[in-house]
């Protein structure tokens, strides 16, 4: 009993990552590992891509915050509906997501190359209610369930020749299952963290400050920008929701990868865009846990089963290492087409996902670039360094698999930090 009412309607929810009931059961709160991104997850569920770009990132590496930064004030992202999580199976489920994020480059004020930001994100899995009944089957009253947490991330990031950045982020998770059955809730309310890391290499800008510009006009400047990055979430102790002899782990989770940034700028004295790019990301995942036929279990340090070569270089999958990749090519940084993978054969899920984004800001900043517009105008500087972005994506598998139908839906707001 203890077990259905636990485990089953996070079964439900977080099918995709096992299609064996017995491995939902490794961890709990398994909603912490639900891609919130609209646009990673039409890459595959890949965010190398998107470290400074989209607020969300900060959820998967504490480091994106410090490097959003360095290029942008503040950012806010959010659902503009909610997400109807696996409509397939047609239960109630909705999925929520939204993050903000401050920023501060310090660079234009005290001449030092450090870029700080400060993050808050929040998510939440609505399972619908649940009845509590007594012996004679009869409804007794009823609980609200759900799985939601809350992210607040500290970033700083430099940019001196490499763009490197560090970050921490703190986590409170509260995760009501339903009545309990011998009585009260099935609860647990706790704390957990995350530890991440990013480095970028541009070299365009490397060559340049070693005295060797690489351009193609004198206003048409090629770039190439590969990266790495690494995080650890959600390191916390064990939960229970019921018996205090029994914990059961938070689903502690290592996430390592490479991408790459290429393409051609326009850039003048007053703005700069990409008028041609091609973003591409790879990551492994695995769940730091090791558990026991017994059910005894122990967390894991280091990447477990991830092989960095083999995984990440060379991009070959194994049984226990969950594999990401996806590519994203933008025009004028107006128009965005998306694309990824997504491969894990312990659970046996593969799928392929799509996506699009539309920056509506992104035209009016190119005509006025062009038409030769005053700097002078306070109100006019403030929209064109004003980004809104919408974003969608969505998974494409058969019908009747249980990822059919879901899709997610962005907006994105930003405004640049043109005016420090």
């Amino acid at each position: 009993m203890r077990r259905a009412v636990l485990y089953l309607p996070v079964a439900v929810c977080v099918l995709f990552f096992s299609s064996q009931l017995f491995a939902v059961s490794e961890a709990a709160v398994l909603s912490l590992i639900i891609s919130p991104s609209p646009q990673a997850n039409a890459m595959g569920q890949t965010y190398g891509a998107l470290w400074s770009q989209d607020p969300m990132s900060s959820a998967v590496n504490p480091a994106a915050v410090g490097l959003y930064a360095q290029t942008r004030v503040a950012g806010y992202a959010y659902y503009p509906v909610k997400t109807s999580w696996l409509p397939a199976f047609g239960n109630d489920l909705w999925l929520d997501s939204k993050a903000f994020i401050l920023g501060f480059n310090l660079q234009s004020v005290t001449k030092l190359p450090v870029s700080i930001g400060l993050a808050r994100f929040e998510a939440g899995l609505d399972l619908g209610d649940r009845a509590q009944r007594n012996q004679d089957g009869d409804i007794i009253g009823m609980y609200e369930a759900y799985e939601k947490y809350n992210n607040t991330t500290l970033s700083a990031a430099i940019d001196y020749y490499l763009h490197a950045g560090i970050g921490y982020t703190f986590k409170d998770i509260d995760s009501k299952l339903g009545p309990a059955p011998n009585g009260g809730e099935a609860r647990v309310q706790t704390n957990a963290h995350d530890l991440g890391l990013i480095i970028q290499a541009p070299l365009a800008d490397i060559m340049s400050k070693l005295g060797k510009p690489v351009a193609v006009t004198p206003k048409l400047l090629p770039f190439l920008t590969p990266g790495f990055s690494w995080s650890k979430r959600h390191i916390g102790d064990a939960v229970n929701y019921i018996d205090s002899d029994r914990q059961d782990p938070l689903p502690r989770q290592a996430i390592i990868g490479v991408n790459f940034d290429a393409g051609l700028q326009y850039k003048d004295k007053r703005q700069q865009f990409e008028v041609l790019h091609f973003r591409w990301a790879r990551e492994a995942e695995d769940l730091l846990i090791n558990r026991q036929d017994s059910g005894d279990w122990e967390y894991t340090s280091g990447l477990q089963d991830i092989k960095f070569w083999d995984n990440v270089i060379l991009g070959k999958a194994n049984e226990n290492a969950v594999m990401h990749r996806g590519y994203q090519i933008g025009l004028a940084d107006v128009v965005f087409i998306r694309r990824g993978h997504y491969e894990n054969i312990e659970g046996r899920v593969t799928f392929n996902a799509s996506g699009f984004g539309v920056n509506f800001i992104q035209p009016l900043r190119i005509i006025a670039t062009f038409l030769d517009y005053k700097q002078d105008n306070l109100w006019l500087n403030i929209l064109l360094n004003l980004d809104v972005e919408y974003h969608q994506s969505a998974w494409d598998v058969e019908e009747g698999h249980p990822l059919a139908e879901t899709e997610f839906k962005g907006v994105t707001i930003s405004l640049g930090n043109w005016f420090f």
